[in-house]
C-alpha cells in the first residue's frame, strides 16, 4: 500500500501535458522498432538465400584451386626436365667451343714460336 501510494505521489507531480505528449512519441517508437524488426527479418531471409550461394562458391574456389596447383605442379615437372636438358646441351656445347678454341690457341702459339726461333731469311737493305 506504501509502495502505490509512492507512485501515485511520484505520477502526480508529472503535468498532464507531458503525459499527453508522450503518445505520439511512444507511437512513434513503436512504429520505428516494427520497422526495425521487420528489417532485421527481411535481412535474415537475404542472408539465408545468400549463404547457400556462398558456401557453392567457396567450395568451387577450393576445387579450383587444386586443379591449378596440380596443374602447375605437372607443367612445373614437365618443363623443368626440358630445361634440365636445354641447360645440359649449353653446357656440353660450350665445353666443346672452349676445347676448340683452347686447341686453336694452342696450334697459333706453336705457330708463333716456331716463327720466332727461325724467323727466316732476313730481308735485305
Amino acid at each position: 500500500m506504501f509502495a502505490q501510494a509512492l507512485i501515485e505521489d511520484k505520477f502526480a507531480t508529472i503535468p498532464t501535458a507531458e503525459i499527453n505528449g508522450l503518445a505520439p512519441k511512444l507511437s512513434k517508437l513503436q512504429t520505428d522498432l516494427d520497422a526495425l524488426l521487420t528489417g532485421e527479418n527481411e535481412a535474415n531471409a537475404v542472408i539465408d538465400t545468400l549463404l547457400p550461394a556462398v558456401s557453392d562458391l567457396q567450395a568451387n574456389l577450393e576445387g579450383l584451386t587444386k586443379k591449378v596447383e596440380k596443374d602447375a605442379r605437372e607443367i612445373r615437372e614437365e618443363h623443368l626436365e626440358k630445361l634440365r636438358d636445354r641447360l645440359e646441351d649449353c653446357r656440353e656445347c660450350a665445353e666443346s667451343t672452349k676445347s676448340y678454341v683452347k686447341e686453336n690457341l694452342d696450334y697459333t702459339e706453336d705457330i708463333l714460336d716456331k716463327i720466332r726461333k727461325n724467323p727466316g731469311p732476313q730481308p735485305q737493305r
